[in-house]
């Protein structure tokens, strides 16, 4: 995981795009608190091998 377990709901309230890619170990993008990512209107996600899931 990317992010901590706990985020802050406000905590990525301004981000607009996110890019994430070459992350061979990764299994989640976003922590299970989705509402700090609300205004995101952009995520390129590759080559992630082991992706499980998102949010």
């Amino acid at each position: 995981m990317i992010w901590q377990s706990k985020v802050h709901a406000d905590s990525f309230s301004k981000l607009k795009s996110l890019t994430v890619e070459n992350y061979e170990k990764l299994l989640t993008v976003f922590p299970s608190t989705e509402a700090a990512f609300l205004n995101l209107e952009e995520l390129t996600i590759t080559h992630l091998k082991n992706l499980e899931m998102i949010w």
